[in-house]
C-alpha cells in the first residue's frame, strides 16, 4: 500500500471528493465523490488522480450527443462546467438554449443561484448574481467610492461587517465548507451565513483567520446563538455540530 493522500474536497473533471470510502482490495483508497449531475458513487483514488475517471459516467454520455442526440465530435470542448468566473463557481451546462446560446447554472459566492448565458461569463458580462454591484454600491470598496459612508467610525463599521478583508474571509469559508451547512447540510442560496466560532466582538486578531470560521443555515445560527450567547467559542460550537 502506497502513501495515503488525502483527497477530500477535491475536484477531478466533474467530480468532487467528499469523503474518505475504504481500502480497496489491491491496498488503493476509495473515495465517496458526487458528480455535478449529482449522482454519487465511490471511486478508486488512482483513477481519480491519474484522470481515468472525471464523471459518473454522464461526461461519456455528453460527450458522443449533440444537440440532436447525433455524434457529434467538437460537443463538451469548450464546456465550462467547473470553471471560475469573478464571483460564479459553474456547476453545470442545462438542457434548455437561448436561442443558440448554450446556458449555464452557476453559484454565486454569496450563495444564490444564478443561470447565465455562456458567453456572458467567458466576455465578463456576468461576474455575480448581482452582489457585486451591491456591494460596491454599499461603499465596500474603500474611501474613494462615492457612496462612502465618512461619518462611520471604525467600531461601526466594524459591526457591520464592512471593513477590509471580511467579505474576501466569508467566501473562503464558504468555499472550504464547499457551500453547505455543517450542521444539517442545506446548501440553498441566499441562506448561509460564515459565523466566527470564537467572538467577532472579543477577538478581533481571529476575524480574518479561515480557521474560525464556519459555515451555517440562518436557521442553526439563529439556534446556535440563542443556546450560547453572541460569544460561542469553539467547544459549544463542536457540541452543537454533533
Amino acid at each position: 500500500m502506497g502513501k495515503f493522500i488525502d483527497l477530500a474536497g477535491e475536484r477531478f473533471g466533474r467530480l468532487l471528493v467528499t469523503s474518505f470510502s475504504h481500502i480497496g482490495k489491491r491496498g488503493h483508497a476509495c473515495w465517496n465523490t458526487i458528480c455535478d449531475c449529482e449522482n454519487e458513487q465511490v471511486v478508486n483514488g488512482r483513477h481519480l488522480r491519474s484522470g481515468d475517471t472525471k464523471s459518473c459516467g454522464c461526461l461519456n454520455i455528453d460527450v458522443r450527443r449533440g444537440i440532436t442526440g447525433k455524434l457529434n465530435p467538437n460537443w463538451g470542448k469548450n464546456d465550462l462546467t467547473g470553471k471560475e468566473f469573478g464571483r460564479l463557481f459553474v456547476i453545470k451546462r442545462l438542457k434548455r438554449r437561448v436561442k443558440t446560446h448554450a446556458v449555464y447554472l452557476c453559484k454565486c459566492a454569496c450563495g444564490n443561484f444564478i443561470e447565465v448565458i455562456a458567453g456572458y461569463l467567458v466576455e465578463g458580462n456576468t461576474k455575480s448574481c448581482g452582489c457585486l454591484r451591491s456591494d460596491m454600491l454599499n461603499a465596500r470598496i474603500g474611501e474613494l467610492h462615492p457612496n462612502w459612508n465618512p461619518n462611520l467610525t471604525d467600531e461601526d463599521r466594524e459591526t457591520t461587517r464592512t471593513y477590509p478583508g471580511y467579505k474576501e474571509w466569508r467566501t473562503s469559508v464558504y468555499k472550504r465548507d464547499n457551500y453547505t451547512c455543517q450542521k444539517c447540510g442545506d446548501n440553498s442560496g441566499g441562506s448561509l451565513i460564515a459565523h466566527h466560532i470564537e467572538g467577532h466582538a472579543k477577538n478581533k486578531e481571529l476575524r480574518l483567520e479561515l480557521s474560525n470560521g464556519i459555515t451555517l443555515c440562518k436557521k442553526h445560527h439563529d439556534e446556535l446563538h440563542h443556546l450560547y450567547g453572541y460569544d460561542v467559542g469553539r467547544e459549544n460550537l463542536n457540541k452543537f455540530i454533533k
